[in-house]
């Protein structure tokens, strides 16, 4: 089965994820346009995309670069961000300097804590 390729966007112009009953047309070149149903328009600055790595936590929540995710056999309480690191051609999540290699770690382990963008007090 092939996987997935999705993606979310964070609105910085009003503080919030692009809603669920959007989509994100990619155009190339790392242009994109956001079309958010509630105001029927089409966005083009203010957007960060994130994409969705392929993995879900315990409580079934899609993975996606740019969370916050804590894992119960990593350092106790700490709080890992999902990156994605272009040298290693894959996603990881970083803890102050340490990386792991996000597909060596046990999904129902990972649980979803919020993201960079909404919960920015989460990322030490």
């Amino acid at each position: 089965m092939p996987r997935l390729i999705k993606f979310r966007a964070w609105d910085s112009n009003r503080g919030r994820m692009s809603p669920d009953g959007g989509f994100i047309q990619i155009m190339g070149h790392g242009e994109f346009v956001v079309f958010n149903e509630d105001s029927c328009e089409w966005e083009i600055e203010g957007h960060i995309l994130m994409q969705y790595t392929g993995l879900k936590d315990k409580n079934g929540v899609e993975v996606y670069q740019s969370d916050c995710i804590r894992h119960s056999r990593l350092r106790q309480g700490s709080t890992w961000e999902v990156i994605w690191l272009d040298d290693a051609c894959g996603w990881f999540i970083d803890g102050g300097g340490q990386n792991v290699a996000l597909s060596r770690l046990c999904e129902p382990l990972i649980e979803v804590i919020g993201n960079i963008y909404s919960n920015p007090e989460l990322v030490g």
